[in-house]
């Protein structure tokens, strides 16, 4: 199968709902959310909060029970559709390499389901 020449992402993607904390970084104040959908190279995430494109936040949510913790930066920000939220749409910064590998693994494994 030939890739998809639109698409830019480097990691596959899934959708997945888990818990996630975020806090744009150098404030004090964390705000909790779900993400949408995950990839090792990223997330994105709903959020009542307009936050510019290129902020920094750090990032903590579980897989499977096992805490992972990041920095991230908004590359994407879009209006959902009849509501006053924004789906935003993070690029992981320092996301350790073993976490990247449990990711990647984690969400090949459900892939193939």
């Amino acid at each position: 199968m030939l890739p998809n020449p639109e698409e830019k992402r480097q990691h596959p993607r899934i959708d997945m709902r888990v818990p996630l904390t975020y806090r744009v970084r150098g404030k004090l104040i964390s705000e909790s959310t779900i993400s949408t959908d995950l990839s090792a190279g990223g997330l994105s995430f709903i959020s009542e909060k307009f936050l510019p494109i290129q902020t920094v936040l750090g990032l903590e949510f579980n897989i499977l029970s096992r805490p992972l913790s990041s920095s991230g930066q908004i590359r994407w920000i879009s209006p959902v559709p009849h509501s006053d939220r924004n789906r935003i749409g993070i690029q992981f910064m320092e996301l350790p390499d073993a976490a990247k590998d449990y990711l990647s693994n984690y969400i090949n494994g459900k892939r193939r389901l």
